[in-house]
């Protein structure tokens, strides 16, 4: 009787490992690995008005890039890399890269801010748009032409008058006419 029981479990037991194992391969492809963060392959979200979100900057990285810890409630609570939405600042080996980025820390790195969740882009990063005590960084940053508007995934006419204003006054990214966008 104890030997009978042992051979009905055994397959019993193989069985749940082949689900198990059919479950996590399913799982698996569903997610999708973008700088060692695993992420949902369908995490594209339609956001008809902005998330509105208080949070430290931790740091900034290339090209857009933030870090910052997001609260729990949201699609991507924790720590998440952001991008600015609405511009691209100049790529490493660009001119104005580096003071770009620069200005960018000096503005929000270790500061408070509120952040503007508007949707993900495709590799599904939260696009943001951050707001510190003297308004838009993504604005201010085309303003003083660290940054070009690239109308996607919107056009926000605010954006498009900021870098007519930085052209003509040659500013940044402006000042030297072969600057291209990343």
């Amino acid at each position: 009787h104890s030997a009978r029981r042992s051979t009905s479990s055994a397959p019993m037991s193989i069985m749940k490992y082949r689900s198990i194992c059919i479950v996590m391969m399913l799982g698996a492809a569903s997610m999708v690995s973008h700088a060692g963060y695993w992420r949902p392959a369908a995490c594209r979200m339609n956001i008809a008005s902005p998330i509105t979100v208080y949070s430290t900057v931790i740091g900034v990285g290339e090209n857009n890039d933030l870090t910052a810890y997001l609260p729990q409630g949201l699609p991507w609570p924790g720590r998440q890399t952001l991008k600015l939405i609405d511009i691209a600042s100049p790529a490493t080996g660009q001119p104005l890269a580096e003071p770009a980025k620069s200005v960018l820390n000096s503005w929000v790195t270790g500061k408070w801010v509120r952040i503007e969740i508007h949707g993900n882009d495709p590799n599904c990063f939260p696009l943001v748009e951050i707001h510190d005590e003297l308004g838009s960084v993504n604005l201010r940053l085309v303003e003083q032409g660290y940054a070009w508007v690239t109308m996607q995934p919107r056009a926000d006419a605010r954006f498009m008058s900021a870098e007519l204003r930085a052209r003509k006054a040659k500013r940044g990214l402006w000042a030297n006419t072969y600057s291209k966008p990343p």
